[in-house]
């Protein structure tokens, strides 16, 4: 399918969405009513969960400590879903208006998603109230159809990512994300209409359309999806958000090869931006002078570009860390009004309202946070169920000087080779050779 084909498709479903998805965010008694002047919009970030859903000892780095954790190499406990959901809640109360984003990457990388697929991941955050969700590379590790079958069974939440075509659900042996997945949602929040727009990964998905371990899904353009989403929600929303996990890099070109984006809110780097940065769009195509800037769209043909002109301006990019150690808070003071603007023609009435100031908090999760009763509570007959299935006390080795991930002096990683030296002499098991 082509390019100019594949949108087409997805201008019905944007056509079909744009009535549900307005009713689908935060409803308040201010809907309705296209408000002016300066408002307050904070948006809480958390990406890369990782299935950290219990607190979790972890010997402290430099960077973690230089962020609030704890001290550098000492052993912290941090983490934990009822832990995150407390830092959210008490920041919802703090703020006028707020919504809760989250990155993907929740699935995979502890027991609880071994055993459970899944399940307990989604229900967490539907437990603390997330507002959406993009899915990202790590929620496939089961496949397409286990993801789908999660979502259908436990998503109580908007689940998105438009840069991906699913397959027709409708036909046999096909997953069903194509009918729980929606490119984007809107949020009315007290009179502030935020679209939100998700960007899923493509660097680090394998086998997306390839039989027999096919996830069903064509990958699509980035900046071509995004721009187009952009020009379709533009007229009826104040703000645009997007939320990916295209990585850092991607998220840089994503913002310098379109106009009209206000938000970036990335994962899948597991880094922490602190400050956020401020990229500039519509910037990669400009004169030698920086000036004469244009976007380029195409029609599916290599080659065949459409340039447009546009003006570019600051969005901010931020990321907010990985395996639950942190909460990133954004608070974005915006208006539609040119007279609050330093240089009145910066400000574009086709953009709705703009960002005129922010501020970046980032929260640790760590001891110093209580744990949320209500989200303790929903994951309490998961961790029973794990003490039945597995002993994970079990002490089956010791390092003295610890095993890491990543060698300090570039050669061999320690942790991979009792890796691989376990799997050489386990009886059973005796690997002669693994990749």
């Amino acid at each position: 399918m082509n390019f100019r084909r594949a949108l087409g498709v997805l201008a019905l479903a944007a056509g079909a969405l744009s009535v549900s998805a307005f009713a689908s965010g935060c409803q308040s008694e201010g809907e309705g009513a296209r408000i002016q002047g300066q408002v307050h919009l904070t948006l809480l970030h958390t990406s890369d969960i990782h299935s950290r859903l219990f607190p979790y000892n972890l010997q402290l780095g430099q960077v973690d400590a230089s962020l609030g954790l704890g001290e550098a190499l000492s052993i912290a406990n941090v983490g934990g879903a009822a832990r995150i959901s407390h830092i959210i809640g008490r920041e919802r109360a703090r703020a006028s208006r707020a919504l809760h984003l989250d990155g993907g990457d929740c699935f995979q990388g502890a027991p609880i998603f071994n055993f459970y697929s899944g399940e307990a991941e989604i229900r967490a955050l539907g437990a603390m109230g997330v507002d959406a969700m993009i899915v990202a590379n790590h929620e496939f590790d089961r496949g397409a159809l286990n993801l789908g079958i999660q979502l259908q069974n436990h998503a109580s939440f908007p689940v998105l990512a438009a840069n991906y075509q699913f397959e027709d659900p409708s036909q046999p042996g096909a997953s069903p994300l194509g009918s729980v997945i929606q490119p984007f949602t809107v949020f009315d929040v007290q009179g502030l209409r935020v679209a939100v727009l998700g960007m899923g990964n493509l660097s680090s998905l394998t086998s997306i359309f390839d039989a027999p371990n096919r996830l069903g899904i064509t990958p699509l353009s980035t900046t071509q999806v995004a721009q187009f989403y952009i020009d379709l929600l533009r007229p009826t929303v104040d703000l645009i958000v997007v939320v990916t996990h295209l990585g850092l890099e991607n998220d840089q070109e994503m913002i310098e090869t379109t106009t009209g984006i206000d938000v970036v809110l990335g994962g899948h780097n597991h880094i922490v931006l602190q400050p956020p940065k401020r990229v500039r769009d519509c910037s990669a195509y400009c004169d030698e002078n920086g000036e004469n800037c244009s976007i380029r769209t195409t029609s599916g043909d290599p080659g065949n570009y459409i340039s447009r002109p546009c003006k570019p301006r600051d969005v901010i990019l931020a990321h907010s860390g990985a395996f639950a150690k942190y909460v990133g808070r954004l608070d974005l003071v915006l208006s539609n009004n040119k007279d609050d603007f330093l240089r009145k023609d910066d400000y574009d009435p086709l953009n709705g309202f703009e960002v005129i100031a922010s501020d970046y908090k980032l929260f640790p999760v760590n001891e110093q946070v209580p744990a949320d009763p209500i989200v303790g509570s929903a994951l309490e007959p998961y961790a029973q169920g794990l003490d039945a299935l597995a002993n994970l006390d079990l002490l089956v080795g010791y390092a003295l000087d610890g095993s890491r991930r990543f060698s300090t002096s570039g050669g061999d990683s320690a942790l991979g080779n009792m890796i691989a030296t376990a799997e050489w002499l386990r009886l059973g098991i005796q690997n002669d050779f693994s990749l």
